[in-house]
């Protein structure tokens, strides 16, 4: 049997299970050949970090998802358990050494940036700070970017992302697309929702979806080749 074309590593974490939906479509309507690492116990998280490397191929694509911040990808979130926030952190991040990777998780941008070179991967895309959970709008960073945000705004955000991650994979799937096109993809529609959202809005100022949009178009990046 052949391996997995993407393994995708999914801690159990109630305000990040909306993502399931990317995987349902894959599987349902790609007919994507995935295998899901749904984290949640303690051993768990211990057997990945320790037989990632070997267990995941060098030709896999793999797909994070989950909570994150610049330095770190976040593990489990359960009423049973928690890890605590750091998951794979810093220079752990080298168990997808020679790997491409697609990081679905806040700040992975920054987190890309600073350890991609040092820890070997081969290709990685990263995200921005995403605003998809209420509690997001609680402590931030910078108050301008969650003025006026509101559950309803997150709802639909959510469900971009999802749409967004779901086609472009089916893209690359279908079309045996180079890596490099998931990006392109992600990038085009994801511009195409932030100009389709200001022309059903003519004459407002910013509003709370749109600069979300805004923000997860300005800080989706690529690295590798």
């Amino acid at each position: 049997m052949d391996d997995p074309k993407f393994h995708i590593v999914f801690p159990k974490d109630g305000t990040t299970d909306f993502l399931q939906g990317i995987i349902d479509y894959l599987i349902d309507e790609a007919d994507a050949d995935i295998k899901v690492h749904r984290l949640e116990t303690a051993k768990e998280h211990e057997y990945f970090l320790s037989n990632a490397e070997e267990d995941i191929p060098d030709t896999a694509i793999v797909i994070f998802m989950g909570h994150g911040m610049s330095s770190a990808l976040s593990g489990a979130d359960t009423p049973e358990y928690s890890y605590n926030g750091a998951f794979i952190k810093n220079e752990q991040l080298s168990i997808f050494k020679n790997k491409k990777v697609i990081l679905l998780s806040c700040r992975s941008t920054d987190y890309l940036e600073t350890y991609f070179t040092e820890c070997n991967l081969k290709a990685g895309i990263g995200f921005p700070n995403l605003i998809t959970d209420i509690q997001d709008t609680y402590y931030p960073d910078d108050p301008d970017r969650v003025k006026g945000v509101l559950a309803p705004d997150i709802l639909l955000f959510r469900q971009l992302i999802v749409d967004i991650l779901k086609y472009s994979l089916e893209d690359f799937i279908k079309y045996n697309l180079p890596f490099y096109q998931i990006f392109t993809r992600i990038q085009l529609r994801v511009q195409r929702a932030l100009i389709n959202f200001y022309k059903e809005n003519i004459g407002v100022e910013l509003l709370p979806l749109g600069k979300m949009i805004y923000d997860l178009n300005k800080g989706l990046s690529f690295r590798g080749n």
